[in-house]
């Protein structure tokens, strides 16, 4: 709540803030009472309750929908407008607003982009192991792109995604389409319906267990390769809360895949700061100084990328090897080498 209040301050001296202390717990207070838009944070034996108190303007600009019973269109304009407001006057990257940092999150993410959400694997084991991770995201963000049908199996919905092989190829930027490269999507498609997780849905009266992804079928008609895949609903519709830039889509070394799968590890956490350790990271490559340097200058390009589609900020903080904290605007191959640790923030 004093954050909060510091942050009112910081915009104007006009703007009033201040919290108190009742019997009932804190109160914080934010605004003129009898302004259009009056904030109001308190303490309740189950949580915090967070509450816009509106008038005038606000209030007539959704009133007709109201009056004209048009209940999803004035539901969606007040929420709107709620959010709008506690992003001003909230601080956004703590504890108690991270609901705030969800919905600012939501948003439609670009089609020709690689989408994710929160990574908690610490450890993604084997090269194996992490580049069919990777390949999974690659399908479910060319999946979005791809809808024909739905199909009800035993009371669980799943959408009908038919494609070319080749499509999903020319997606992720395979560009020596040979047999070989060929056997291996093939391969990975045909290994989804065994290696997805499953959907499960209980209560007290009912368990019900489906897998995500049920169904793959592989054909080839008039020398082409085409598949259809059954996604689970949940999976289909799942609001992605990272998006990457379309460099993000591929990678050519296993090295550049490694990166992409640390940042995007490191990118997928609730904060909205974000660590890279980068001295633990370097330490797992048994490799000559020249390959080092190469490591290093693909981690800059990485993090450039990121700068250059202002998902991050263009300011990160360094901690040494030695433990000096610096910050600087640009990351270079030298001083991520001396780096033991890169903070950097998400953009919203």
């Amino acid at each position: 709540m004093n954050n909060c209040c510091q942050k009112t301050f910081a915009r104007s001296k006009k703007y009033i803030a201040e919290y108190t202390r009742n019997p009932r717990g804190l109160i914080l207070g934010i605004g003129d009472r009898k302004s259009p838009n009056f904030f109001r944070i308190y303490q309740q034996k189950n949580g915090i309750r967070f509450e816009l108190e509106m008038k005038n303007q606000p209030v007539k600009s959704v009133q007709d929908s109201l009056f004209m019973n048009h209940i999803k269109y004035f539901e969606d304009k007040l929420t709107r407008h709620f959010y709008e407001r506690s992003k001003k006057v909230l601080v956004l990257d703590d504890l108690y607003t991270d609901w705030l940092i969800d919905y600012s999150r939501e948003t439609n993410k670009p089609i020709d982009s690689l989408v994710t959400s929160y990574l908690k694997t610490s450890n993604l084991g084997t090269l194996d192991n992490k580049k069919y991770i990777f390949r999974l995201l690659q399908f479910l963000s060319f999946s979005r792109r791809y809808f024909t049908h739905q199909k009800i199996i035993y009371l669980q919905k799943y959408y009908v995604i038919h494609f070319r092989v080749r499509d999903f190829m020319d997606f992720i930027k395979i560009k020596n389409k040979n047999h070989y490269q060929l056997t291996k999507i093939r391969n990975f498609l045909l290994d989804l319906k065994q290696n997805t997780p499953s959907v499960t849905i209980f209560s007290d009266e009912y368990f019900r267990s489906a897998a995500t992804i049920s169904y793959v079928e592989m054909a080839k008609k008039q020398n082409v390769w085409f598949a259809r895949v059954l996604i689970a609903e949940e999976l289909y519709f799942y609001k992605f809360l990272f998006s990457f830039p379309y460099s993000f889509l591929s990678y050519q070394t296993d090295h550049q895949l490694q990166i992409k799968l640390q940042i995007i590890q490191a990118i997928s956490t609730n904060s909205l700061e974000k660590k890279f350790y980068v001295n633990y990271f370097l330490s797992q490559f048994n490799v000559s100084k020249q390959k080092q340097a190469y490591i290093k200058k693909l981690i800059v390009q990485e993090f450039n990328y990121l700068q250059e589609e202002s998902l991050i900020q263009n300011q990160f903080q360094l901690i040494t090897k030695s433990g000096i904290t610096q910050k600087v605007d640009k990351l270079t191959p030298l001083i991520t080498g001396q780096s033991k640790l890169i903070i950097f923030y998400e953009n919203l």
